[in-house]
């Protein structure tokens, strides 16, 4: 199917291993999906947008050699890296999104849906106020946590930085409390804190220490 290319959009980014690649995407695409494209025109500075404008022959081709016909208009800085670009872009056209647990270099598209660390798609989904890509991402990173790495993610950056995903981790870590409590892995992670330099960080790690201590004790809600 031959798609309309007015106000046609070239995502340019890196890979992890430094190779310059570009990404194309329809700019009434962009605007149908994200809330912050039917309000805005000027795209956030973490991106470089290269907007082309073009009439639309029917039946001709979208694209002239490997990019949309069009006068290039705006750039823009860019710092999303093309493993997080591509599969947010594949996910606007086709719904489909294939969440990863490991590291984005060592997974494999699934059925030719490109890999997307979860994180990656919530941060990016708020960003541009793609509301069910948010939903898709939060589930799939509570419905992931347990005993074993629910330290790690509920004092992580995104957990701190988001609200939503903290709370949705603390459901995780209550429920697993008393099985977590007895591997240690809460003092466990103290103790490594003890040689790191970040004194805010440290800080902040114990203030949600503390509330989530508070929340195991307030009202007998939990079970220790």
């Amino acid at each position: 199917m031959t798609l309309p290319i007015d106000w046609n959009v070239q995502f340019q980014s890196q890979t992890a291993g430094g190779e310059e690649r570009s990404l194309y995407v329809h700019r009434y695409v962009l605007s149908a999906r994200s809330n912050y494209y039917k309000t805005s025109s000027i795209p956030p500075l973490n991106l470089l947008i290269l907007v082309f404008q073009s009439s639309f022959i029917e039946g001709a081709s979208a694209t002239a050699g490997d990019r949309p016909v069009g006068q290039i208009i705006q750039t823009l800085p860019s710092h999303e890296p093309f493993e997080v670009l591509h599969p947010i872009l594949y996910y606007l056209y086709t719904d489909l999104i294939c969440f990863t647990t490991v590291p984005i270099e060592e997974a494999k598209p699934y059925h030719q849906v490109p890999p997307c660390a979860p994180e990656d798609a919530y941060r990016v989904g708020d960003l541009f106020d793609l509301d069910q890509l948010k939903k898709k991402a939060l589930g799939f990173l509570v419905d992931t946590a347990d005993m074993t790495n629910i330290i790690s993610r509920i004092f992580g950056d995104y957990a701190l930085k988001y609200q939503e995903i903290g709370q949705g981790y603390e459901t995780v870590f209550y429920k697993y409390w008393n099985d977590v409590k007895k591997t240690g892995a809460l003092s466990q992670y103290f103790r490594d804190l003890e040689g790191e330099e970040d004194v805010e960080g440290n800080r902040q790690a114990i203030r949600r220490c503390m509330e989530l201590m508070e929340g195991l004790t307030s009202e007998g809600v939990r079970s220790v």
